[in-house]
């Protein structure tokens, strides 16, 4: 089985220099296909799958016997998941080079019964239907001579299969120009001047990759405005459903639990409905739930358990600004506390019934208790 990624990094640049010079008169549309190529191959190194995507399709474009191009292209598919549109780029290879190794293996595959008799005859069917185009005697010649060229070779011409007839008489020219010059003066000789591609074909790409930028970050703008949106459904959704348990809590006589969770809410996360349904089980719930802290903490505090009833009272006075026992329950917390040793805070307690309370009984109360402290300090 072949390892698709392994393939992809098997796949070497082309050296565009030695080429040209044993082909001088390369055209430019196959030198900028190599070298669409070429930057296909690094952009691919450095995980950049969708801009190689559109250099190799560019250099097909430009030379559409390129088959080395065709099955990368095909193998990048592949990649992405595009496994029909790999099976097309195999075929196209084919249909260039039908003993095309690396396009057979591949599309084995994908479609393992892919050269079995019944698709061949159906895929032969197929063509048939199609209309006919006229080929020239010279290319089929062109065709069996490169089945035949040693395979170091098929790159190069498999980039130049379209222009055979140009390279012949371009050949048999310089044969006859090289004659006429050696029967001159055998002492000099001809200088070929190498372009050097690098510098001769320069195919710049930014506007490209400025437009793909651009693209993406309207893409990702779009996702965060998105996403905000989903946030703050989510929220609403959630601050709804813990409403939703707080009412049914209320509604089972379950005060004290439901009293905690309102406690616990972020009310800044509400909509305009919601905080009125906010405020309507607060009203219904808070004082019902601080009465029953109120005795609970109180029978604790007749049994001298004055911890527990500590914890009853504290969190009392969370539910509540204003209530009728809130005097009594501060008081009872500066107690449990000086019962406990914590006198400090005892003493802030009582001094805080005596500033806010101060005609109640136990204000009175409270600077008994403050007074003996102070004493014992």
């Amino acid at each position: 089985m072949i390892d698709f990624k392994q393939e992809l990094k098997s796949y070497s640049p082309i050296d565009l220099d030695r080429l040209l010079e044993s082909n001088l008169d390369m055209p430019d549309n196959l030198k900028n296909s190599v070298l669409l190529y070429n930057k296909a191959l690094a952009n691919i190194r450095i995980k950049s799958e969708d801009i190689a995507i559109i250099e190799l399709k560019k250099a097909i474009s430009l030379n559409p016997d390129f088959c080395e191009a065709i099955n990368l292209l095909g193998l990048l598919y592949i990649s992405i998941g595009e496994r029909n549109k790999a099976r097309d780029c195999f075929e196209k290879a084919l249909s260039n080079d039908p003993n095309d190794k690396k396009a057979i293996e591949y599309i084995k595959v994908l479609d393992p019964n892919y050269f079995n008799s019944e698709n061949v005859k159906d895929r032969h069917k197929a063509k048939k239907q199609k209309k006919k185009v006229p080929v020239a005697g010279n290319n089929k010649k062109a065709q069996h001579s490169t089945s035949r060229t040693d395979k170091s070779q098929i790159p190069i011409l498999g980039l130049m299969k379209t222009d055979v007839a140009k390279y012949i008489v371009g050949f048999l020219a310089g044969i006859l120009v090289f004659f006429l010059i050696t029967m001159i003066a055998k002492s000099q000789e001809p200088v070929l001047d190498v372009p050097n591609a690098s510098e001769d074909i320069q195919i710049n790409q930014s506007d490209e990759y400025e437009k793909k930028y651009n693209e993406l970050l309207l893409e990702n703008k779009a996702l965060v405005e998105q996403l905000e949106v989903l946030n703050k459904t989510a929220q609403s959704y959630t601050s709804l459903s813990k409403l939703l348990e707080i009412d049914k809590q209320v509604s089972e006589g379950n005060y004290v639990v439901a009293a905690d969770m309102i406690v616990e809410f972020k009310e800044a996360e509400l909509n305009d409905k919601e905080i009125e349904k906010y405020n309507s089980l607060r009203s219904r719930t808070m004082e019902k739930a601080a009465q029953e802290r109120y005795n609970q903490g109180r029978e604790l505090y007749k049994k001298k358990q004055f911890a527990e009833a500590l914890e009853h009272f504290d969190k009392l006075i969370t539910y509540v600004d204003e209530w009728k026992n809130l005097n009594a329950t501060i008081y009872y917390i500066g107690v449990c506390h000086q019962e406990l040793n914590n006198n400090e805070k005892a003493i802030e307690a009582f001094n805080r019934v005596i500033n806010e309370y101060p005609s109640s009984s136990f204000a009175g109360y409270s600077k008994t208790r403050v007074n003996s402290l102070s004493h014992e300090g």
